[in-house]
């Protein structure tokens, strides 16, 4: 694709660099995580429960909103996670009814060692594009995510 003529690319074209793209990015994040024992799924999930700055944690439901999916994949999810002792279940402070997902120590400690691991990982493979244009992308991706 040659520097500014975005016209000239179809959707078709757009959809698929993009399919493309994601591919390669899903197949060499599943391969590293591997290493971890540990899916891609769950380490959204863990690296969620990371993200959060309420101490507290999150719902299930807002962890499903959070997500973008259904309770009950994520139910499933939990519970992995849970038992591999990355999360627990605790109860709600505000509502005893309640139950929040948040991180262990755990957990915390296994995604700072994928983090760093990771990081080390997609550098390698995008050594070749431009920081400019990586930081670019990345900004572009964080604008269409709020956008939707």
């Amino acid at each position: 694709m040659s520097g500014d003529n975005l016209s000239a690319i179809s959707m078709y074209q757009a959809c698929l660099m993009h399919s493309r793209a994601e591919r390669v990015l899903k197949t060499i994040v599943a391969k590293h995580l591997k290493s971890f024992e540990i899916t891609r799924m769950e380490w959204i999930v863990v690296a969620t429960l990371d993200s959060n700055k309420r101490a507290a944690g999150y719902t299930m439901s807002e962890l499903s909103e959070v997500l973008d999916i259904k309770l009950s994949q994520l139910t499933i999810l939990t519970s992995g996670v849970v038992a591999l002792g990355m999360a627990k279940q605790v109860t709600s402070p505000n509502d005893k009814r309640t139950k929040l997902v948040t991180i262990t120590p755990k957990g915390k400690k296994l995604i700072d060692k994928i983090e760093k691991s990771m990081r080390q990982a997609l550098r390698e493979w995008l050594s070749d594009i431009p920081r400019d244009q990586l930081t670019s992308y990345m900004q572009t991706l964080k604008l269409l995510g709020e956008a939707a």
